[in-house]
C-alpha cells in the first residue's frame, strides 16, 4: 500500500485508505466505512441511515452522545409512569443521589 498524501508505504495489504475527511490512512476497507461530517470521524456503514440519524434503537450520536431526536415526548410520558408507580413500603424513606452527564 502507497499513500503519496501520508507518504505511508506499507507491504502488507490490509484494506488500507486514505480518507480526506479524517486526513489520515485508515485500515478495513473504504467499502465498510464512510465519513461523518457530523461527527467528522469514519464509521461502519451499519451506522449510516437516512442522513445522520442513526439505525433503529440507536438515536445518540457516537462521538458526543448528543440526542439526534427530540426526547421531551418520551421523558414526560416516563415521568408521567414513574408518578403514577406507588414507592413500596420498605423503600419509602430510601433516598439516592444521582449523578447524570
Amino acid at each position: 500500500y502507497t499513500c503519496l498524501v501520508c507518504n505511508l508505504f506499507d507491504d502488507e495489504d490490509r484494506n488500507q485508505y486514505h480518507c480526506d475527511g479524517c486526513g489520515i490512512c485508515r485500515v478495513g476497507g473504504r467499502g465498510r466505512f464512510f465519513h461523518c461530517e457530523v461527527c467528522n470521524m469514519c464509521l461502519p456503514l451499519q451506522l449510516k441511515f437516512d442522513g445522520h440519524r442513526l439505525s433503529s434503537g440507536h438515536y445518540a450520536c457516537p462521538t458526543c452522545q448528543t440526542s439526534m431526536m427530540d426526547m421531551n415526548q418520551l421523558w414526560e410520558y416516563l415521568d408521567a409512569e414513574v408518578a403514577a408507580t406507588p414507592m413500596p413500603k420498605e423503600y419509602a424513606n430510601y433516598f439516592v443521589d444521582i449523578l447524570c452527564k
